[in-house]
């Protein structure tokens, strides 16, 4: 499987953006995370609840890598993880 953990916790855009920029790969619900993942060159994973999350998935290219909240188990989140990373170069 994945390793998780988390990295920081602050409100300074700043340091947001350089934590980002460390991941591998963004697993999240809220856009805004997705957001500044796409804004450091890291492919995200949306588990999404609103058309906002998907269109911003569609619109860049990640659309592959979004699943409605009501239709995700963890064992889907943890094989599209892995195959992420797995393909990372050709991201």
């Amino acid at each position: 499987g994945v390793k998780f953990r988390n990295i920081v916790r602050t409100d300074d855009s700043r340091v947001l953006k350089s934590a980002y920029s460390k991941l591998d790969l963004s697993i999240s619900m809220m856009l805004h995370s997705s957001i500044l993942a796409f804004g450091a060159g890291v492919p995200s994973i949306c588990i999404g609840y609103d058309i906002k999350n998907r269109s911003f998935m569609d619109l860049t290219g990640q659309g592959t890598r979004y699943f409605d909240y009501n239709e995700v188990s963890v064992e889907l989140i943890d094989k599209i993880a892995v195959e992420t990373i797995r393909n990372i170069q050709n991201i």
